[in-house]
């Protein structure tokens, strides 16, 4: 049996990755697999199905807007059914989903996608100052 978050396997690399991940607590395994992946992988890719939010916590900015391997972001427009009801009961599925993808990914589309995150990683993040403006006055 392999361990992949095991530093007992110290050659281990791949030429690509494509899982769903443990998530864990809080999502630490997740991260760790990430983290894990990235010095594993060669030229190849990682490609990780996870929450589509899971890259908006500020602790993980280093996996993601200011990573150079972070290639990009697949929302999934449809949420998964991971199983049926046992009583047959229509599932209604609540989380959302994307594709996270590092490394050597091509993604070519017919138009190209722009998603920043702000603030960036040593930035505060200040509310526009609002003025009320009373039109009697």
């Amino acid at each position: 049996m392999l361990d992949f978050l095991s530093q007992r396997e110290p050659g281990l690399c791949f030429d690509g990755l494509i899982t769903n991940p443990p998530f864990g607590h809080r999502g630490r395994l997740a991260k760790a697999f990430i983290e894990i992946g990235l010095h594993r992988m060669r030229d190849g890719f990682l490609a990780l199905l996870l929450p589509a939010d899971f890259d908006s916590a500020k602790t993980r900015t280093g996996l993601f807007g200011s990573s150079p391997q972070f290639v990009g972001k697949i929302v999934l427009t449809r949420r998964i059914k991971w199983f049926e009801h046992p009583t047959g009961r229509k599932a209604a599925p609540k989380e959302n989903s994307a594709w996270f993808l590092w490394g050597n990914i091509d993604l070519r589309a017919h138009r190209n996608p722009v998603i920043r995150y702000a603030p960036g990683e040593h930035q505060s993040y200040q509310l526009p100052l609002m003025v009320r403006i009373d039109a009697g006055l």
